[in-house]
Formats: C-alpha cells, structure tokens, sequence
C-alpha cells in the first residue's frame, strides 16, 4: 500500500494487489479506503507475479506470461512487449525510468533464486537492456533513477549510477547447500 499526501490536511491511501485466489484466474485489484473493498481492474490467467505504482494513475504488472501498463488508475491496462528474458518484478521511479529483475530459476514470491538478472528501462516499459549486475539477482529497488539497492546470491549491493557499478554492503548468509541458495530480499 502506498499513502499520498494531497495537502496538508487531506491523505488518501491507495493499493494494489496482484495473485490467483482457488489456483485458476488471477487478478489484479485495488483499494481507496484502505482495503475495506476491494474492486478488480482485470482478470484472466495472467500468471502475474509483481505490480508497481508510482502514483495514482502510473503502474505495472508483470509475470512470465505478461508485462502490462496503466496510465489511469488500472481503469484500462495495456499489454506490454515482453522482454526475453520474462520479467519476474519491477520497480519504478519515475513514468518512463524503471528496472526490473527477470529471468531466472526456482521462482518464489521474492525473485528467482539462481540466474536471475537486471533490466532497465527509460520509456516506460516499451523497451528493455539489460544491466550489469552480480550473479543470481533475485530483487532490486531504486530510490531514484541513480540509486539503487540489489539482492543477489544472498548478499546486498548498492548502486550510486543507475546500476551500471554495485559495490557489495552486506555479505548476507551461507546458502544451506547447492540445492538451497541463500537468499538477499530488497524491498523499496
């Protein structure tokens, strides 16, 4: 959930969510009064697995099988080219600068464990390059377009230029063995 302030006396709150509920369609729904009702913009079998707003009319959903936009709330949600690889999570900073963690294996709700990597993009999502990053990135976060934090192989990162250097900050845990990779969760 994300609160804005429109003056000094009067807050709305806002937030949406993405996910299946009885493992067949899943949705993307909303909230304006902190989640008493909630009212779903789309549904279908999306295969959804992140959603990012930056304001009230601006956010993305994205998923392996969909990379979708809106620029009105979620009244309307446009699909997106995907990039190859899928996109797994994003994270947006402004209405055309964002990044985003794709492909990878063993996906949980955090990102992929292993292989995953960093895509950025400065229009809106139409296009994707792909960015240089430590292995195994399984989250990332920016905080603007220059500085950004990164969660990979169980160790965290920080980035002071749009995620073209990473310098390590936190030498995380010792993955248990080979089949259980240790795991470094950013969250903006």
């Amino acid at each position: 959930s994300q609160v804005l302030t429109a003056t000094d006396r009067t807050a709305w709150q806002w937030a949406a969510a993405v996910g299946g509920w009885g493992g067949t369609r899943e949705h993307i729904v909303t909230t304006a009064d902190g989640g008493r009702r909630w009212t779903v913009q789309d549904n279908g079998r999306l295969n959804l697995t992140s959603v990012d707003f930056i304001d009230a009319e601006s956010g993305w959903a994205v998923g392996t099988g969909a990379l979708l936009a809106t620029t009105d709330g979620g009244a309307h949600w446009a699909r997106l080219h995907e990039p190859c690889p899928s996109i797994r999570s994003v994270h947006f900073v402004s209405r055309t600068v964002g990044f985003a963690v794709a492909g990878g294996r063993n996906v949980s709700q955090y990102g992929p464990e292993l292989g995953g990597v960093i895509l950025a993009t400065g229009d809106g999502g139409r296009s994707w390059r792909l960015r240089a990053a430590p292995r195994n990135v399984q989250t990332v976060c920016f905080d603007s377009a220059r500085s950004g934090w990164l969660g990979a192989d169980g160790r965290r990162y920080r980035s002071t230029d749009g995620g073209g250097r990473w310098t390590q900050v936190a030498a995380g845990v010792r993955p248990a063995s080979a089949d259980f990779p240790a795991t470094m969760v950013v969250q903006c």
